[in-house]
């Protein structure tokens, strides 16, 4: 048996030595890969607070966020509405300085988004700081906001926002009922016949009202009760993509939707959320709708036009 001499064991322990340096070496480079990703996190965090503070105390935005959360209906739908539909054409001096501070607040998400889509930010960081924001674009009634996102130029909010069940669209729709439904004189008038694409008949979750000659309808749809509960209309797809804007104007001469006092309106424009078909699957599609804003008390509600 052969002896183990001193050189052998000064081997054997320079080896051992190799390995634990080696070994030493990977779990200080672990350990620093650890504490890299620990502090980067932290740094997001942090960063990602000083913008959510930003946001929450910013002078410049206050204005912006008290009309997208308080004042959406009344004055950012009929504002977001004309400018996608006219641009700056005919807008009041006020009117383009509401739209920059609107355009201020979007920016800020868009930013956030931007950071999110290349790793900056994490998607949990983002719900958690801005989620209630999130939350309130991915409403249903906030369809005219995801609109105007997508003709100007917020792709990052108008894919992100979009409700479960629906999908990011370029084309625009538009629901039309009462004297404005397919095969009517005033359908053929106005150019519906060349400038859409009919799509079926929908079913509109409000009420009728008899108003002369022609109806309103008032959307309700939490007083939904029945299987007759319901408006008829017809759903359009427009083809002229880019000068859909020569449909709107004529609808809005016939709805009376052209004057400066949106308040002043018998009608406003709105969208809901409707279903479309597409390679074999339904999807949810912000359409465009016109429904009566004014008083109802004195007025005959009806179950269709014309009313027989």
């Amino acid at each position: 048996m052969s002896s183990i001499t001193y050189t052998d064991l000064f081997e054997m322990l320079a080896h051992i030595g190799e390995f634990i340096t080696a070994f030493a070496l990977i779990v200080a480079g672990v350990w620093a890969l650890v504490n890299y990703r620990v502090n980067k996190q932290v740094e997001a965090a942090r960063w990602l607070h000083e913008l959510s503070q930003e946001f929450q105390f910013s002078d410049k935005l206050s204005n912006g966020k008290f009309l997208l959360d308080f004042r959406f209906r009344e004055v950012v739908e009929p504002l977001l509405s004309t400018l996608i539909i006219y641009c700056n054409k005919g807008l009041k001096e006020s009117d383009l300085k509401l739209s920059v501070e609107l355009d201020r607040v979007l920016n800020q998400f868009e930013h956030l988004l931007f950071l999110e889509s290349n790793g900056r930010i994490t998607r949990a960081h983002l719900n958690a700081y801005f989620g209630y924001w999130f939350g309130l674009f991915k409403k249903p009634e906030y369809g005219t906001l995801r609109r105007y996102c997508h003709n100007f130029g917020y792709e990052l909010i108008a894919q992100y926002c979009f409700p479960e069940g629906a999908r990011a669209q370029r084309e625009e729709y538009i629901l039309v009922y009462g004297s404005l439904r397919r095969g009517t004189p005033k359908y053929f008038e106005l150019g519906l016949d060349k400038q859409c694409e009919y799509l079926g008949e929908r079913c509109l979750r409000g009420k009728l009202y008899d108003l002369g000659d022609y109806p309103g309808l008032i959307l309700e749809p939490d007083e939904m009760d029945g299987e007759n509960a319901g408006v008829s209309a017809d759903l359009f797809r427009i083809n002229e993509q880019g000068k859909q804007g020569r449909i709107f104007e004529k609808i809005d001469i016939y709805e009376e939707c052209n004057t400066e006092d949106s308040s002043e309106w018998e009608y406003r424009r709105t969208t809901i959320p409707v279903k479309v078909k597409d390679r074999g699957k339904y999807y949810l599609v912000d359409a465009w709708v016109y429904v009566y804003q004014q008083e109802v008390a004195d007025k005959t509600r009806i179950d269709k036009w014309p009313v027989d």
